[in-house]
């Protein structure tokens, strides 16, 4: 409630980059310890810090920083997630290698 308020109050500032960071780090831990136990993710073989932040950032996508503040990733938001990533991250990855 106390960080609804506060996000209130600094619409856009500081208290919302706050909440919006801390919610993508809790967003990527999940996704991390979920990554081993992940046969999409393991078969991709890509980085799974990149695809945990690619993850939560499509999670966290378009959602103001209350929004973000009451978010819990779900396990079907984050697999849905993930899948989208594992193209882009391999895409990338590749393009690097070049």
């Amino acid at each position: 409630m106390a960080l609804l308020l506060l996000a209130a109050c600094d619409s856009g500032g500081v208290i919302d980059q706050t909440i919006e960071r801390g919610v993508r780090q809790s967003a990527v831990q999940a996704c991390t310890a979920w990554i081993p136990q992940s046969e999409i993710a393991l078969a991709a073989g890509v980085d799974p810090e990149r695809l945990c932040g690619c993850a939560a950032d499509r999670i966290l996508e378009g959602k103001s920083a209350s929004e973000s503040a009451d978010l819990t990733p779900s396990s079907s938001e984050l697999r849905a997630a993930v899948a989208q990533c594992v193209v882009e991250v391999q895409t990338a990855e590749k393009g690097a290698r070049r």
